[in-house]
């Protein structure tokens, strides 16, 4: 920015030192150092602007980034809630199959034990009529 400046101050004096060799009147000179102030002024507004409009853009894009990263975050966190929900219901799952299987097998053992008792008892019977 300040080696604009220093270049159109360059051209001013230029002009300026023309005019005191040539000896051209002064409206000649000053509209030449309006018009490089004009286009140097125009320079560093649009360099401010297109610096202005790169900031707005990486502040967009910056945004972007930030939603896109929540809702990453936000779907990573349901996939998980989902899966520890599937494998509670899966541990409540075996844990009752457990359960009936134990059943089953006290169940089991107590009809072997009045089985055993019948047989028992029956073969008391039979050994007295013998």
């Amino acid at each position: 920015m300040y080696i604009v400046i220093a270049l159109v101050a360059r051209i001013q004096r230029f002009y300026r030192s023309r005019k005191c060799f040539t000896g051209k009147p002064t409206s000649f000179s000053l509209r030449g150092s309006l018009a490089i102030q004009s286009v140097g002024r125009m320079y560093l507004a649009r360099k401010k602007y297109l610096r202005i409009r790169e900031r707005m853009h990486q502040a967009q894009i910056i945004k972007s980034m930030i939603a896109a990263t929540r809702i990453q975050s936000a779907i990573r966190s349901w996939i998980c809630r989902r899966d520890l929900l599937r494998r509670k219901e899966q541990a409540l799952e075996i844990d009752e199959n457990r359960k009936a299987i134990s059943a089953t097998k006290i169940q089991a053992m107590a009809r072997s034990l009045v089985c055993q008792k019948e047989l028992s008892r029956r073969r008391v019977v039979a050994s007295q009529f013998e």
